[in-house]
């Protein structure tokens, strides 16, 4: 099941921490108010990038970071990520 994170993020781009990081963090976030479900897919990196003005690569990015920490996993037979 996809459904949109409504988050409200404006990339900091004075912050010392890299906008990825910026990202995870606020994605982290959501998903731990929202108590979503391990059935959840994430929005495509292109929806994301374009809905908070960043590059594709910061996405991508901070989806790695979430993968890195066990929150989301990349499933190959959908091409999406989708929380574990």
């Amino acid at each position: 099941m996809e459904n949109q994170l409504p988050v409200s993020w404006m990339p900091n781009f004075l912050a010392c921490k890299p906008l990825k990081q910026q990202l995870a963090d606020v994605l982290i976030r959501t998903i731990s108010v929202q108590n979503l479900n391990s059935d959840y897919y994430l929005p495509e990196i292109g929806k994301l990038s374009t809905t908070y003005k960043v590059s594709r690569d910061v996405v991508f990015e901070a989806y790695h970071i979430l993968m890195e920490t066990g929150i989301v996993r990349y499933d190959k037979s959908r091409s999406k990520f989708v929380l574990s």
